[in-house]
């Protein structure tokens, strides 16, 4: 993941559509990021995944096909979080016009769609907990830090428009990575098909 950010950090900055401007030194961030991680560890990452890749994901699997299953996870993902947004209106946390904002329904939906293939192409939810855990980290304090109120790590200006570095960043990671996953799963399936065509081939040598 922190490769697909430096790429797309490389490509923004190559066409002009950012400029950084400075590389902070670790004793300005490491304390707040290690601390952000261990909350968004056990508050975020650790509990989502359990309950959306781990048990939802696999109730779905036994009852229908891989990927319907992967597409209602990922609609029960984005309710999930606009969840917790009605609840952070309720109590005053944000204003209610930040419950349905449409671009971030979309960047939520491709997300989870790349978090389960990550949990199907590795048959592992420590793997979809740390890719969960690495986003989280980057767009706190890499790419979005000044809407999280994080000391950045590094910070730049957009040259087109406010914002729109930041929005490619993150759809960079999360369909480059998505991108990456599906030939990995793809390449996956077509090893278990080779094997299961050489196993005949396989016994009937033995019981020569």
């Amino acid at each position: 993941m922190i490769g697909l950010f430096f790429v797309g950090l490389f490509i923004s900055s190559s066409l002009g559509w950012l400029t950084i401007d400075q590389w902070h030194a670790p004793q300005y961030w490491i304390g707040a990021f290690l601390f952000n991680m261990l909350i968004a560890f056990f508050y975020e990452a650790l509990p989502e995944e359990l309950a959306l890749r781990g048990f939802v994901f696999d109730v779905l699997r036994h009852r229908f096909t891989v990927w319907f299953s992967v597409f209602i996870q990922t609609v029960f993902f984005v309710g999930v979080s606009i969840g917790v947004s009605v609840l952070q209106v309720i109590v005053g946390m944000v204003p209610v016009e930040n419950i349905f904002i449409i671009p971030s329904m979309i960047l939520l939906f491709f997300f989870g769609i790349a978090l389960a293939l990550m949990r199907l192409w590795t048959d592992s939810l420590w793997a979809s907990i740390g890719f969960h855990l690495g986003y989280l980290e980057i767009s706190r304090f890499l790419i979005m830090p000044t809407e999280y109120g994080a000391p950045p790590i590094m910070t730049f200006q957009d040259t087109i428009t406010y914002g729109a570095g930041a929005s490619f960043l993150i759809m960079f990671i999360i369909l480059g990575a998505s991108f990456i996953l599906l030939i990995l799963l793809g390449m996956k399936r077509m090893r278990k098909k080779n094997d299961n065509k050489s196993y005949p081939q396989l016994r009937s040598w033995k019981e020569t």
